[in-house]
């Protein structure tokens, strides 16, 4: 929720924590299309100002990561295509801009980490 123009800093850095593990995650292909529908819930979310969507997005993010979505003996896994990584850099960057202060936090995004 944000409160007096300032955004839940739990939620925003629950949502930077998940959306910076996202570049190193192994998945199977269709599973990217269904990630890619969630960083566009939280895109949205972020965009409203919408607190709770956000919360269930980034849950709902999670909860696809690599842990509990590979089945055993899966072979077929990528990393994220450019169109997955360029939208969750997007996120990290706004999400990160509005922490109250990112001194010294890591706001994830792969190999293109924005540290502040």
């Amino acid at each position: 929720m944000i409160v007096d123009g300032h955004w839940d800093t739990e939620t925003l850095e629950d949502a930077l924590a998940v959306l910076g593990d996202l570049p190193l995650w192994m998945l199977p292909t269709e599973r990217w299309n269904q990630i890619g529908t969630i960083l566009d819930r939280m895109e949205r979310a972020f965009t409203a100002g919408d607190d709770e969507e956000l919360r269930r997005a980034t849950t709902d993010l999670e909860l696809f990561g690599p842990v509990r979505v590979n089945r055993i003996g899966t072979r077929e896994v990528d990393r994220p295509d450019p169109s997955i990584t360029e939208r969750q850099n997007r996120l990290v960057n706004a999400i990160g801009e509005a922490l109250p202060s990112t001194s010294g936090r890591d706001l994830g995004g792969g190999d293109d980490r924005v540290t502040r």
